[in-house]
């Protein structure tokens, strides 16, 4: 996971987290420090980015979220804590003429083929951002909402894509490549919780997990 929780959860009030290959899903949590029970039901998995999450987040059916962020700063009444930023990669295929190079320009993604997230993903506003300060157009040959699905094209060298360096595992068989441009947007993992809401001790404890390893 993306942090060590210390603690065994076992299944009873929904939350949001997330996993380290950026795969958002609810789980059912309940501390217990003395002894473990056995879950009484299995986690509900939901891929998605973070655009849903805010909006489930704002209408109260989850009460904490990991979001991904470009601006820690929220005007929807929630708020957050940043966790850590990560950077911004282009992958490719191990076969792909790019795999051995350090680094590339992100102009250079004008004459590849690209393969992209569904648009409730923080990406695709970086990704609009960079299109237009750069002033290129895309060839987007596909769109998944699965980050998995994505990894999977690319590492076929059916495309290139744009992930962040949370999203990419050590066993991807895809290369992850630096931008080389300067004043690049950074993605902030952050928790994330309603300001109106009131937590129980149990929710207190939780959020002490979500934001104790924070990174600068």
């Amino acid at each position: 996971m993306l942090f060590n929780m210390g603690l065994i959860f076992i299944l009873d009030t929904v939350y949001s987290c997330s996993l380290k290959n950026s795969i958002f899903f609810h789980f059912y949590i309940n501390f217990n420090c003395n002894r473990v029970k056995k879950p009484r039901h299995s986690p509900r998995n939901i891929e998605t980015g973070s655009n849903e999450f805010i909006e489930v987040l704002i209408h109260g059916e989850i009460n904490f979220s990991l979001l991904g962020l470009t601006d820690p700063n929220m005007a929807f009444d929630i708020d957050t804590q940043v966790i850590a930023h990560y950077p911004l990669r282009i992958i490719v295929a191990k076969t792909h003429p790019w795999a051995n190079r350090s680094g590339v320009y992100f102009r250079e993604l004008a004459n590849q083929n690209f393969i992209g997230l569904s648009s409730n993903y923080l990406h695709n506003q970086i990704l609009q951002q960079l299109i237009k300060q750069n002033q290129i157009g895309l060839n987007t040959i596909y769109r998944s909402p699965a980050v998995a699905v994505v990894k999977a094209l690319v590492a076929k060298n059916l495309g290139v894509s744009y992930l962040t360096s949370l999203a990419i595992n050590d066993d991807d068989q895809v290369v992850a490549l630096p931008l080389l441009d300067a004043n690049q947007p950074d993605f902030i993992l952050a928790a994330a919780t309603r300001q109106n809401h009131l937590m129980t001790a149990k929710e207190e404890l939780l959020w002490e997990i979500l934001t104790k390893n924070k990174r600068n």
